[in-house]
């Protein structure tokens, strides 16, 4: 095995490493505001907002000639600093009280943006320098990334049901903290010097607007990250109807949250590591959209969590196609760099920007809380329109999306 493989290895068990503890801590936050704040409503806003401030100032940087893309190393510092901020609120009882509360979400969804377009610009990066392909690099960065899920959603509603959401906190964001140091003094905390040397020639000398690259097809682009952006908020509203479901209406416990996360981790894992057989385009959105409603109408924990497995199977597909598409479309360390930032802020723009909406039509003044499974299923139409219907419709080169690789 060479260095290149190992260190390619190495950065995959840090995907899932870091992906895990960010699920399971998310897991604590989008239960407990609920119990908190009664409402998803405030999550939604703070999450959306704290998506949206690390992008807005990328946007002025740029317009200014400089960049704010963190690079490997400067995320892993920023995640240990972070979490020892979220360490110090926990330690000083602040998830208990909503401006607390609104102040770790800010963290947290700060962290997630920039550790979400570095990972992504770093998986790119070993693409490009021919260690892997661009197909099993989407494919094993979506293995990675499911890996963790499953385990941080599920340890994280097991944990949160047996401690409480003190001692929860000080687990994952001690694990958090030590993880990113970890990282940071080995071999792949090396990683940034790499990316510096290669990507400073190829950085534009004229600004760029907010979703171009050069070279690259903007229309494509946006086609592809609209489309990820809307798997984004599918688990936007999966994060933020759920719960209100299981809880408020079902009277189910977190552990059954937890679970039922896990659940869709793990069929999303199997969907990137199992060769899958090529069906119609609309077959994975419309298995989503069945078993949504199985999610929602069965009443039966066990079958609601048992649904869950396929809709992580279905998502993945085209997840994964749309990640293939958007790392051949780079061309250089500075194209996976843009890129992988562009896409991310689409996904987690949708995502974020799913609680607020969602919460916004079941709240009391709208359609209440028992419109929620209604709303989920809706949720899952728009899905299906979305990578079925309005690619025919504008003619964008992403037909093939929703088939298995």
């Amino acid at each position: 095995m060479n260095a290149g493989t190992r260190q390619l290895l190495m950065f995959y068990a840090v995907v899932a490493l870091f992906t895990g503890v960010d699920m399971g801590l998310m897991i604590g936050l989008f239960w407990s505001s609920l119990k908190i704040t009664g409402s998803p409503l405030v999550l939604g806003l703070v999450l959306c907002l704290s998506m949206l401030l690390p992008f807005t100032l990328q946007r002025l940087a740029r317009r200014g000639g400089r960049g704010l893309v963190l690079d490997f190393q400067h995320t892993l510092v920023a995640r240990a600093a972070g979490f020892v901020l979220i360490l110090g609120c926990a330690l000083a009882g602040l998830f208990h009280t909503l401006y607390g509360f609104v102040l770790i979400a800010l963290l947290v969804g700060v962290l997630g943006f920039f550790t979400t377009s570095a990972l992504e610009a770093v998986n790119t990066r070993f693409s490009l320098a021919q260690v892997v392909n661009s197909e099993f690099s989407a494919r094993w960065m979506q293995t990675a990334i499911q890996l963790g899920a499953f385990g941080g959603a599920a340890l994280g509603g097991l944990a949160l049901e047996g401690f409480g959401i003190d001692r929860f906190a000080l687990v994952f964001c001690s694990m958090g903290c030590l993880a990113a140091l970890t990282v940071l003094v080995s071999p792949l905390g090396r990683l940034s010097v790499e990316r510096a040397a290669g990507a400073a020639p190829t950085v534009p000398a004229r600004p760029l607007s907010a979703d171009a690259v050069p070279g690259v097809d903007g229309r494509l682009l946006r086609a592809l990250c609209l489309g990820l952006g809307m798997i984004g908020f599918h688990i936007g509203a999966f994060n933020t109807l759920t719960p209100v479901i299981y809880q408020t209406l079902n009277h189910w416990t977190a552990a059954d949250f937890g679970l039922a996360s896990g659940v869709a981790g793990v069929g999303a894992f199997l969907a990137a590591v199992l060769p899958g057989a090529r069906v119609p385009d609309y077959v994975p959105p419309l298995l989503i959209l069945l078993m949504d409603a199985l999610l929602v109408y069965s009443g039966v924990a066990a079958v609601s969590i048992a649904a869950c497995f396929l809709i992580g199977y279905s998502i993945n597909h085209l997840r994964i196609q749309l990640r293939r598409k958007l790392i051949d479309l780079a061309r250089s360390p500075a194209d996976a760099d843009r890129i992988a930032s562009i896409s991310a802020f689409y996904y987690l723009l949708l995502q974020s920007a799913a609680p607020l909406i969602l919460a916004g039509l079941i709240t009391e003044r709208l359609f209440g809380r028992q419109a929620a499974p209604a709303v989920f299923v809706l949720v899952a139409v728009v899905l299906l329109l979305s990578v079925v219907v309005l690619p025919r419709v504008t003619s964008a080169p992403v037909r093939a999306v929703a088939e298995p690789g």
